[in-house]
């Protein structure tokens, strides 16, 4: 029950309604590829199956990209994006590879831009990796979920150290040399840590030469530099 007919309440409620049924009255414009369901973590709240690294038959074939591009391309949103999801993206980064070449070759409507997204760990992204998602302008997202022994206890591989080379991946390998943004998911940890994180972001300056990352907490914003050094690897 409200007393008036208009207000903040009944704003709020139209924006959740127009958001909601956008797909209605405008084309789509987010495209989610699952490349492959093969992965080396095990992570409890994952939205696949996921497949062990070795097996075969679980990643997407080039007719099935194909396929997905055709759809793609039917849409008439001024900006597509094409996000590539896994399990880990990394383990077909050759369909990647052909699909963003495709995709880059599509006829578009005038105006119309293209984006790339890999979901991945990073930890299995190689120096050859790096330098076609530089090229291409791929944006990568990974996600930390807390500090070391919550992220490890939700994020598992074989060697329950997925924290640490998350981590040594965004400062040693990606950030010295891919001049567009590397985006962290970080997730509300309910109780499970004193501080929670609420927000990560690691932004790559225009020479490629610092990067910062800011983890902000629900009182403190912790600023780590990332200097000269991590430029090194790809040099």
């Amino acid at each position: 029950m409200c007393d008036a007919e208009r207000g903040p309440f009944f704003e709020g409620l139209a924006a959740q309604h127009r958001t909601r049924k956008l797909f209605t009255t405008e084309d789509p414009s987010l495209h989610i590829f699952v490349v492959t369901l093969r992965c080396d973590h095990r992570c409890p709240y994952c939205q696949v199956t996921p497949r062990l690294v070795s097996e075969r038959g679980f990643d997407m074939t080039r007719n099935t990209a194909d396929a997905a591009l055709d759809l793609v391309f039917e849409s008439r949103a001024p900006c597509l994006t094409i996000e590539f999801q896994g399990g880990e993206s990394a383990l077909a980064f050759e369909r990647i590879r052909y699909i963003v070449e495709r995709a880059e070759t599509r006829q578009r409507l005038p105006g119309q831009q293209v984006r790339f997204v890999m979901a991945t760990t990073l930890h299995l992204l190689t120096d050859a990796m790096l330098a076609f998602c530089r090229d291409h302008k791929i944006e990568l997202s990974t996600s930390l979920d807390g500090p070391a022994h919550v992220h490890n206890a939700n994020r598992i591989n074989r060697t329950r150290d997925s924290f640490e080379r998350t981590v040594a991946a965004c400062q040693g390998q990606v950030n010295a040399k891919l001049d567009n943004s590397i985006g962290l998911a970080t997730y509300e940890n309910l109780g499970l840590i004193e501080k929670k994180p609420v927000g990560v972001g690691l932004v790559v300056s225009d020479d490629l030469r610092l990067a910062t990352t800011e983890v902000v907490t629900q009182n403190v914003k912790f600023t780590m530099a990332v200097g000269e050094a991590l430029a090194s690897r790809l040099t």
